[in-house]
């Protein structure tokens, strides 16, 4: 599979390939170690786009890390989906236990306020650990539940 993307890319006409296998071949090792060497050689960015969150991750969290230990010098960064994030402003109003302020943002906007105590306690953990860099603000970084409708928010 190495050598087939290999060949695509390198190739001046028809870069597309199209790769079938089951999971936990190494399709993903299978296009990136290839394509981090030809974007060095042609002194480009790879950019890779995937279908889903999951495989994103494993690429960002568990396969350009493990890369890196044999090419030191690899930088790499990861751009989720904007609904992926945390809006800091909102985690702020909803994290407050004041009810001053609180009041002021049911008068605003009704949705933006926590469901029950529990939930603004889970909001004000999440704040501590984006205030403290212990959490990027991905929504799949961390291990505290937040509600789907409390996160659209």
């Amino acid at each position: 599979m190495i050598a087939d993307v290999a060949r695509t890319l390198a190739g001046e006409e028809g870069r597309h390939l199209a790769i079938e296998a089951p999971t936990g071949v190494g399709k993903t090792l299978s296009y990136l170690i290839p394509g981090i060497a030809i974007a060095r050689e042609e002194q480009k960015t790879l950019v890779v786009s995937t279908a889903n969150v999951a495989l994103q991750d494993q690429i960002f969290s568990k396969d350009l890390p493990l890369l890196r230990k044999i090419i030191p010098d690899l930088r790499f960064t990861a751009a989720f989906g904007r609904g992926r994030y945390v809006c800091p402003r909102n985690l702020a109003a909803l994290a407050s236990s004041e009810p001053t302020q609180q009041d002021l943002l049911a008068f605003l906007d009704d949705e933006l306020t926590p469901n029950n105590q529990e939930e603004q306690k889970r909001c004000a953990r999440l704040k501590g650990d984006l205030d403290g860099y212990k959490w990027d603000g991905l929504r799949d970084h961390t291990d505290i539940a937040i509600a789907d409708d409390l996160w659209r928010d």
